[in-house]
C-alpha cells in the first residue's frame, strides 16, 4: 500500500525527471526523499505556496512549463491543474500559447484591417469608374471594359474639360485595381490609399465641372 502525502503538500507534479512538491510549509527532508524515491524522480524541487504563486505571477517559464507539460500526480486544491488549463487557453503571460493568441488575435485584427482597406480602395475604384464612364456617355461612348476607359478619356475629352493630369490619375487608379485583383502589386499601405483616393477626388471634380 502506497504511503500517505504528507498533510501540508499541496500538490506534486513531475516533469522531465524533477518532482515538484507545493506545500503550505516546510517539507522535512526524509519525506521529500521518501516522495522522490515513491514517484522515481531523478530530483525533487519544493514549493512554498507564496513563492509558487509569486513565481506564477512574474511568469516563471521554467515553472509554467513544468505545469503546462508535467503530469500531476496530486492536486488537493486543482490549484495546478486550474493554471495548466489556462496556460493551455493561452491566458498566461510568458508562455507560448500566449504569444499564440496574441499573434493569432494580431493576425485577425491584421485581416480585418487589410479588408477595409480593400473596401476602402474599391469605393476610389468605382466612383472613379463610374465617374470616367458618365463623362463618356455624354459623348455618346458607352464603356464597358475599365482597361480603354483612360484611352478613351484623351480621345474625347482630352483639353474638352479633362487635363492630361486628370486621366493620368485615373488611369492610374485602374491600373491599380486590375493589379490588386491579379495579385501582380503588394495590398497598398494606408498612405497609398490616402494618396490615390485624393487624385480620384480630384478627377470627379474635372468630371463634374464638365456636367
Amino acid at each position: 500500500m502506497p504511503s500517505k502525502i504528507p498533510g501540508n503538500v499541496t500538490a506534486l507534479w513531475i516533469h522531465e525527471g524533477v518532482l515538484y512538491i507545493l506545500a503550505s510549509d516546510k517539507v522535512m527532508h526524509q519525506e521529500i526523499s521518501r516522495l522522490q524515491s515513491r514517484y522515481k524522480a531523478q530530483k525533487a524541487k519544493v514549493l512554498l505556496t507564496e513563492e509558487f504563486f509569486r513565481d506564477v505571477m512574474e511568469y516563471n517559464t521554467k515553472l509554467l512549463v513544468s505545469i503546462r507539460d508535467g503530469r500531476i500526480l496530486h492536486d488537493s486544491l486543482d490549484i495546478v491543474k486550474v493554471i495548466g488549463i489556462n496556460i493551455k487557453k493561452g491566458l498566461m503571460a510568458g508562455t507560448k500559447e500566449m504569444l499564440l493568441r496574441k499573434f493569432m488575435l494580431i493576425r485577425k485584427e491584421i485581416k480585418e484591417i487589410e479588408s477595409v482597406k480593400s473596401q476602402v480602395f474599391e469605393n476610389v475604384y468605382t466612383s472613379c469608374l463610374e465617374s470616367a464612364q458618365a463623362a463618356l456617355i455624354m459623348k455618346g461612348r458607352a464603356i464597358l471594359t475599365p482597361r480603354i476607359v483612360p484611352e478613351l478619356l484623351r480621345v474625347f475629352l482630352l483639353g474638352k474639360g479633362l487635363e492630361r493630369t486628370h486621366i493620368k490619375y485615373c488611369d492610374e487608379i485602374i491600373w491599380t485595381y486590375k493589379s490588386l485583383e491579379h495579385k501582380r502589386i503588394p495590398p497598398l499601405t494606408g498612405e497609398e490609399i490616402d494618396a490615390l483616393s485624393q487624385k480620384g477626388e480630384l478627377f470627379r471634380d474635372a468630371v463634374k465641372r464638365i456636367s
